[in-house]
């Protein structure tokens, strides 16, 4: 009976231990990569939402286009829209956000995202 390891079991345990390691440190960039990306578009939801508040909250007839160089600044993000009557009670609004966010994976300092959001006249 022996006692220890051979050279051969160490050299295995490290190459193991190695590519563990490599792994390990190559999907921490990823996950950074993941979280800023998922930051940034939290960002831009949350400007989004207080638009669309702010339209809600609006009455009806009130509810008019607004031009890139008159955009809402919410956080990072700029926040203008053009308004579009469907029906005498429904009103389709395109909201349209400029300011960071991710293209295919790599950070830009300025995209536009749209969205679009349809706005009922209250029924009485």
């Amino acid at each position: 009976m022996r006692a220890g390891f051979s050279l051969i079991e160490v050299i295995v345990g490290m190459l193991i231990f190695a590519t563990g390691v490599l792994a390990l440190s190559a999907s921490t960039g990823f996950v950074s990569l993941q979280l800023q990306s998922a930051d940034l578009r939290t960002e831009r939801s949350v400007a989004y939402q207080q638009a669309t508040e702010q339209l809600y909250a609006m009455n009806f007839d009130s509810v008019a286009s607004v031009s890139a160089g008159n955009a809402t600044t919410v956080g990072s993000y700029s926040l203008w829209w053009d308004v579009q009557s469907v029906r005498w009670a429904l009103k389709e609004v395109q909201l349209y956000s400029e300011g960071p966010g991710f293209v295919k994976g790599r950070r830009e300092a300025s995209m536009t995202d749209t969205l679009i959001v349809r706005i009922a006249r209250p029924v009485k």
